[in-house]
Parts: C-alpha cells; structure tokens; sequence
C-alpha cells in the first residue's frame, strides 16, 4: 500500500507531472505550427474570421434553433452559404475595422475603443448578409429582425475576440 509521503509515490508524481509538461510543450509547438500554416494559407484576416466563427458558432445554433425556428438542416444550409460568402470577402471586414479604430471616440481607453469599432465592424459586415439568407430560406421576419438584434449584442459582447484573433494572425 502506498502512503502519501511516500518516496516512490512523489517520485512517480514528479515523472508525471515532467511528463505532462512535456506533452503541453509539444501541443503548444504544434498549435503554433498550425497556427502559422493556416495564416500563411489562407490569410491574416481570414485565418481571424475562421477562429472567431470557431468561438461563436454556438450562439448561431442557439438564435437560428430556437428564435427564427430553423432545423438543424436549415440552420446548416444557412451557415454554409452565409460563411462561404463572409469567408470569401473577410478582407473587407478586417480593413472595415482597421478604417474605424482611428476614428473612433478618443476619451474612450484604446481596449474599449478596439472592442467597440470591431463590434460595429462585424455587425456591418455579417447581420445585412444574415437577413438577406435568412429570408430567401424563408425564416419569419418578425423572427429574423429579433434573430439580428441577438446578433449585434453578441458582436458588442465578442466583438473583442475578433479584434485580439486579427491582431494574434496578423504577427504571425
């Protein structure tokens, strides 16, 4: 039976813990690989709106289930066809972003003001698309114009995280 001040059991600990770091280390290495791969691939900009999508795919799912009463095949046919085409021109929301940073309020601190243009910055770029596909799949308006006022207080609460993802790839 092993004791907890036992010799063997803390040196055991101790390879595992060395193990564990180890295996951090090399997940960090080639995150940061795979990282540089796809920004070289693809693009500072798209590579930020791709990991921003990552991070809120989520709240899609949740509004275009429940508020615009999508199924979850409608959901996907919209998904698709809305991020394929956002994808496509993500250069224009980055440079519609970096055009309002310097414009924005100057008594605001700068995290703020950044969080703040890029909020404006995407809800410009994605919630005209979203309605346009939205209707021609046949969601319900009343449902749809509700589905986008979600969407522009998600782009005022995340827009930050597109922001920082831009600048990350960016000095990749």
């Amino acid at each position: 039976m092993f004791q907890i001040g036992d010799e063997t059991t803390i040196a055991r600990a101790g390879k595992t813990i060395l193990r564990w770091e180890k295996f951090v280390d090399k997940t960090k290495r080639q995150l940061m690989a795979l990282a540089r791969m796809m920004v070289w691939w693809i693009g500072a900009e798209r590579s930020a709106w791709l990991l921003y999508k990552g991070e809120t795919w989520w709240v899609s799912l949740i509004i275009d289930t429940t508020i615009v009463s999508f199924s979850l095949s409608g959901w996907f046919t919209l998904r698709v066809l809305l991020n394929v085409i956002l994808l496509a021109m993500a250069h224009y929301c980055a440079r519609m972003a970096d055009a309002m940073r310097p414009r924005a309020p100057l008594d605001m601190p700068y995290s703020t003001r950044m969080a703040f243009t890029d909020a404006i910055a995407l809800s410009l770029y994605q919630i005209p698309l979203y309605v346009l596909l939205s209707g021609l799949l046949g969601g319900n308006w009343d449902a749809i114009g509700f589905a986008s006022l979600l969407y522009l207080a998600t782009n005022c609460a995340l827009g930050w995280a597109y922001g920082k993802t831009l600048n990350w790839t960016r000095m990749l």
